[in-house]
């Protein structure tokens, strides 16, 4: 891929992630990932020949391209290394452990080492000088160059340590889920990074010691970068993408019930999400209101309390439900079926019971 369309492809990935940090603004662990999606977005757009040049004239020092794109790299090891702190706190539930106990104070550490590698790295950068030669030219040439080379080598250093407990926190993490899939693409794409950042430092260091290390070794770290970045972005959208289709074909799927339902939401009450909402959170908000409007309706027609069955049977249940709502007198129909099965989520327990309501079971007549 092109380094236009992986930086186009970056800041599509870090859009999607600000927008929903905005719509979950008490999600730490998406602020993370969308300032570390920002700063890689930032890295591949220095990266454009173009914008490194205006960079270069704008700032009047030739190359401080180069150092953005170092300081964005500890930015976006850190960040991904932080969200996953967070995501692996969360789906251990964890809320009383270590972790939760102190995460100011561990954020600030991890963020603070970030900052003391970028200042250090900023500073090394200054001291070596300034040189004319531009681009790739110029990441090959100061490769043995005193202060240039122990500059990106810090960087690239933090960032492959960084970026391996990444690979082992998301290792951690998959599953087969949206969210899983992700992981595991982020996963393999911090890899070929890890690989990118081996490849640069036997480079640099080969060169620094005076060693004449072949240029298919730089080569070969530009391949891995060129493929990782967009693994990156990619582990990103697979999950906001899936979530998006889930959502949009869950909201379909309630659309009958929602309907049906409609004259006794007034009586439920609640605000609607904003417009800017994403999908999944209107999905959500969706079976909170039909699930209370089915509490509110079964109250009124009298239906009998019931109740719960161990190893109840969802489909039996969902049955009976909308017989009762399609006004059968039969129904065996209860207030404790309405509760979600324990296997269930609230919405697929909704969509079950919307998608037997819209397209009931056909009996077939007895044999005589």
């Amino acid at each position: 891929m092109d380094t236009i369309g992986v930086a186009v492809l970056l800041w599509l990935a870090a859009g999607i992630r600000i927008w929903r940090s905005a719509q979950k603004p008490h999600a730490a662990g998406l602020r993370a990932l969308a300032i570390a999606l920002v700063a890689i977005a930032i890295a591949a757009t220095v990266n454009i020949q173009v914008v490194a040049t205006w960079v270069d004239t704008t700032s009047r020092w030739p190359n401080i391209g180069d150092l953005v794109k170092q300081i964005t790299i500890v930015i976006a090891a850190c960040g991904n290394q932080v969200m996953l702190l967070h995501l692996q706190a969360d789906s251990s539930g964890d809320t009383a452990g270590a972790y939760h106990d102190e995460p100011a104070r561990r954020i600030r550490g991890h963020w603070a080492v970030a900052a003391g590698v970028s200042a250090l790295s900023m500073m090394l950068f200054l001291i070596g000088g300034r040189y004319r030669e531009v681009g790739t030219e110029f990441a090959r040439i100061y490769a043995g160059t005193p202060w240039l080379s122990e500059s990106r080598v810090l960087v690239t250093v933090y960032a492959a340590v960084i970026l391996c407990f990444v690979v082992r926190l998301c290792l951690k993490q998959v599953e087969r889920s949206a969210l899983g899939r992700g992981i595991l693409l982020l996963a393999v794409g911090s890899a070929i990074v890890v690989i990118y950042c081996v490849a640069r430092i036997v480079f640099l260091l080969g060169h620094r010691i005076g060693i004449a290390v072949p240029n298919s070794v730089f080569d070969f770290g530009t391949i891995c970068i060129d493929i990782g970045l967009p693994l990156v972005a990619l582990g990103t959208l697979v999950p906001a993408f899936e979530m998006w289709r889930r959502a949009r074909r869950d909201l379909r799927g309630l659309s009958p019930l929602w309907e049906h339902l409609a004259p006794i939401m007034p009586v439920v009450g609640g605000g609607d999400p904003p417009r800017d909402a994403e999908l999944s959170l209107v999905a959500d908000h969706r079976v909170v209101k039909i699930q209370d409007g089915l509490y509110v309706l079964g109250q009124r027609s009298g239906l009998p309390e019931g109740t719960v069955i161990e190893n109840r049977l969802p489909r039996a249940d969902a049955a009976a439900l909308s017989a009762w709502l399609r006004g059968d007198p039969t129904s065996n129909a209860t207030l404790a079926m309405l509760q979600t099965p324990a296997h269930l989520t609230d919405r697929e327990w909704s969509v079950l019971i919307a998608r037997t309501f819209a397209d009931p079971p056909v009996t077939s007549a007895p044999v005589r």
